[in-house]
């Protein structure tokens, strides 16, 4: 579809637009990406808009709603990510760690880099085999080892069966938890 060039409306909404069109920031919203993906999928032809004038005389681009159904249709098809792998929110989950956490043990080394794959909104990101998480976990997170769990918990531990943490010690032994 050629892009149009329209001229001032006097019908739609109160800030110009017609009806059946939606704002740039309104259509990144309902498809679930950002602004500036929008410049990207116009310049290789995925979804056009067309250029009009807005009430302060401003140019700018706005989308037709049924090319933004069209396209929101196409991404539920988009590729899924593949069996055997997880994103960073899977990885996030699987270990109650938050990005923070998970950027620190890519820099001591300890996770998997993980591969490159492109989700359907063309943006890149990583996903990790769960082979290798599954060996992190028993390395981490295993039953014989301690942790904090991340979260809104607080300083909750796992404690392997064997173990007593220090106040429990220190009443056992009948003493203050600092004489311990």
């Amino acid at each position: 579809m050629a892009e149009a060039r329209l001229g001032t409306f006097n019908g739609g909404t109160d800030d110009g637009i017609p009806n059946g069109y939606v704002s740039r920031d309104e259509a990144a919203r309902r498809l679930g990406i950002v602004p500036k993906t929008l410049g990207l999928w116009h310049t290789t032809g995925r979804l056009r808009g067309v250029w009009t004038k807005g009430a302060n005389g401003r140019r700018r681009k706005i989308y037709l709603a049924a090319d933004l159904q069209r396209v929101r249709e196409a991404l539920d098809e988009r590729p899924q990510i593949p069996d055997g792998f997880v994103d960073i929110e899977g990885v996030c989950t699987m270990f109650g760690i938050t990005r923070a956490a998970w950027v620190i043990w890519k820099r001591q080394g300890i996770a998997p880099r993980g591969i490159k794959w492109r989700s359907g909104t063309a943006t890149y990101c990583k996903i990790y085999p769960l082979d290798e998480l599954r060996r992190l976990w028993q390395m981490r997170r295993g039953p014989d080892k301690v942790f904090r769990f991340g979260g809104p918990r607080g300083a909750a531990y796992h404690i392997p069966d064997g173990f007593v943490q220090l106040r429990e010690a220190a009443r056992m032994f009948g003493v203050d938890p600092n004489t311990f």
